[in-house]
């Protein structure tokens, strides 16, 4: 990703990096609202599949923003860490970047991937279930 085009590319990568989980938290909390909308409806042949079908859309935008938010480069979270970061300790942790994705399959294969998100992601849908009182 190309970041000289931003007027203050550090500080800004944090804004443009912040887009994308904040869009998977944007539509976790609309298929929330649709999931109450099949819950408080009345019960017809769509109800269900629209329950499961938001119940999908929940898990995998909170999936997809917490597998994003980790501190890992070229995830969106390594790249909000390295414009959190003082411009020595960004530089180090930049050099970082060609191993992210070797860094992630080693994580997957190992399951440490899973041990990482699993109480993330239940933790968020359980927040999720609690303010639409799901």
């Amino acid at each position: 990703m190309d970041f000289s085009g931003l007027r203050h590319p550090k500080r800004d990568m944090l804004w443009v990096a912040a887009a994308g989980p904040l869009a998977n938290l944007f539509m976790a909390v609309l298929w929330a609202l649709m999931m109450k909308i099949a819950l408080v409806a009345p019960h017809t042949t769509f109800t269900l599949p629209l329950s499961l079908m938001a119940k999908a859309g929940i898990t995998v935008n909170l999936v997809l923003m917490l597998l994003n938010l980790l501190p890992i480069l070229p995830l969106d979270g390594g790249r909000i860490a390295v414009s959190l970061l003082p411009n020595r300790l960004a530089y180090s942790f930049s050099r970082l970047e060609p191993y992210g994705f070797p860094i992630l399959l080693l994580l997957l294969f190992t399951n440490m991937l899973g041990a990482i998100l699993n109480p993330m992601v239940s933790a968020s849908i359980h927040v999720i279930a609690t303010i639409f009182q799901l």
